[in-house]
């Protein structure tokens, strides 16, 4: 980048800045409320000099001329931008000298290799563990914090040199992920702009930057699968997207191409999901083609848009529809989020989730539990009830009471007998055995007489 051209950032920088403290005055941005968009003083060149003296790095000039221009820390994504000594305290000094070995769209096969040491190794000492920790974060300076395990990181040597890297715990499959922006200075700006235009910007800087007109022109170009994934998933970004968006959109829901392309079942579901977010409306016939299809992913995806979009529509219009397809679930993801839909929902009864309840699969079996928790009607099916307490494994009868409590019926008297040398010294458990028996006129010691 040119001197003149950087400097040109560097001052529509300060310009934004200033303009979003204006717009922001209720620190509705997250993570704004701690630092207020306020600026710590800049750093000096003789103290940058001598950090990079000290460390023998120099530092990449669009991040080095933000900390002399802007400032030396301060306002930024999420909680903000550490200060230098600041974020020399959170990176491990033998890191920051270490050739940078990490990339964009890293490989999960070389990435667990990689980590494999820190996850798998059970008898790694704590030298070996710090050793290989600083492998991975080698080449880079931590210059922020997400929250939690999530961490901002600068890149400072190597071919990727002046990305932002966002890091989380080791996790399998998991590599860390680089954002798009090829500098600090073009992070931190999008950041600026996203909230001056008043994007949806949760996760920031997770999603590729551009304006709609840009995302659908990559999107119809590139040749890339994956880059048209990212450019679709972009589109989340604007609470409300344009007729020739949504055209767009529609085209990939309706056809198996679109221009030169193959419309895949992924980039067909986010179109699902997009419309739904634009014009709830016109999404609706599609949501419900997916819960009456034939495959159960489709259904499943169908329940998450359905629950995910609940702000948005009437969820209560989609009950007897996904009732319908109690009976067919064969996934317990797809029936928590059935039961998160149906939760409440009046004429829904237990014996609408006979089919899973009975169900040989105990993942489901519990899922159908939790799904049923405040379901009012379980005393007028106690039969199912007293079907479910035969058959149930130990485990199972111990969710049952965890999720229904014990529901006081002279019928279930005996299985509750059965359970109740298990439950008798644990006071919160002994209170719902007693509870019942009151309800039902029976003395509080009526288990232990019955106790064999």
């Amino acid at each position: 980048m040119h001197r003149t051209d950087l400097q040109a950032q560097l001052a529509a920088i300060q310009h934004k800045l200033e303009q979003v403290k204006a717009k922001d005055t209720e620190f509705t941005e997250f993570g704004s409320s701690s630092h207020r968009y306020a600026m710590n003083p800049v750093l000096s060149k003789a103290e940058l000099e001598q950090w990079q003296r000290e460390h023998k790095i120099i530092l990449p000039e669009p991040y080095a001329e933000f900390l002399l221009t802007i400032g030396n820390g301060g306002a930024g994504p999420y909680y903000g931008v550490y200060s230098l000594s600041t974020a020399t305290s959170y990176t491990e000094p033998p890191a920051l000298s270490l050739p940078a070995i990490l990339r964009p769209r890293m490989p999960k096969a070389e990435w667990n290799q990689v980590i494999a040491p820190l996850i798998w190794d059970e008898d790694i000492s704590d030298e070996q563990y710090e050793f290989t920790e600083s492998q991975i974060l080698g080449g880079m300076l931590c210059i922020g914090t997400q929250g939690c395990d999530y961490d901002m990181y600068l890149v400072l040597d190597g071919e990727y040199r002046g990305r932002v890297v966002y890091t989380n715990d080791f996790y399998e499959d998991a590599p860390f992920f680089f954002v798009y922006d090829l500098t600090f200075l073009d992070w931190y700006e999008r950041w600026l702009d996203e909230i001056r235009l008043d994007y949806d910007r949760a996760w920031f800087g997770s999603r590729m930057p551009g304006d709609e007109q840009t995302l659908l022109h990559t999107y119809t170009h590139a040749a890339d699968s994956d880059i048209q994934t990212d450019a679709l998933n972009a589109l989340f970004k604007f609470k409300q997207l344009s007729s020739e968006g949504l055209a767009l959109l529609h085209q990939l829901v309706e056809n198996d191409t679109v221009g030169q392309h193959t419309v895949t079942h992924e980039h067909r579901l986010i179109a699902i999901r997009l419309i739904c977010k634009s014009t709830p409306e016109q999404g609706k016939p599609y949501v419900i083609q997916l819960l009456t299809s034939d495959y159960a992913d489709h259904l499943l995806q169908g329940l998450q848009i359905v629950h995910h979009s609940r702000e948005r529509w009437n969820t209560a219009e989609f009950a007897p529809i996904v009732v319908k397809q109690l009976d067919r679930i064969e996934q317990a993801e797809a029936l928590r989020f059935a039961g998160y839909i149906l939760h409440e929902q009046p004429g829904v009864t237990l014996r609408h989730y006979e089919h899973v309840l009975r169900s040989s699969d105990e993942e489901i079996q519990l899922a159908a539990l939790y799904a049923t928790r405040d379901c009012t009607d379980k005393l007028a099916d106690v039969g199912l009830i007293e079907q479910l307490l035969a058959d149930a494994s130990p485990d199972m009868r111990h969710q049952m009471i965890m999720y229904w409590g014990i529901l006081p019926h002279e019928r279930l008297l005996p299985y509750y007998a059965t359970m109740w040398p298990e439950y008798r010294n644990h006071p919160a458990f002994r209170l719902k055995f007693i509870e019942a028996l009151q309800q039902l006129g029976l003395p509080e010691d009526y288990f232990e007489g019955n106790d064999e």
